[in-house]
């Protein structure tokens, strides 16, 4: 087995403490930039050949 660290999709996204209910944080303003980066990220790692 064996894994592949992807460095654009470490991110810290401190949503504890920034009042955004569970169920808006990937939505909200504050937070989706980051989010979407990291699934571009991973999304880019998942289509590239290995």
């Amino acid at each position: 087995m064996s894994a592949a660290l992807i460095q654009d999709a470490c991110v810290r996204i401190p949503v504890i403490g920034a009042g955004v209910a569970l169920e808006a944080i990937a939505a909200s303003e504050r937070f989706a930039p980051a989010i979407g980066a990291v699934l571009r990220a991973i999304a880019q790692q998942l289509s590239s050949p290995r």
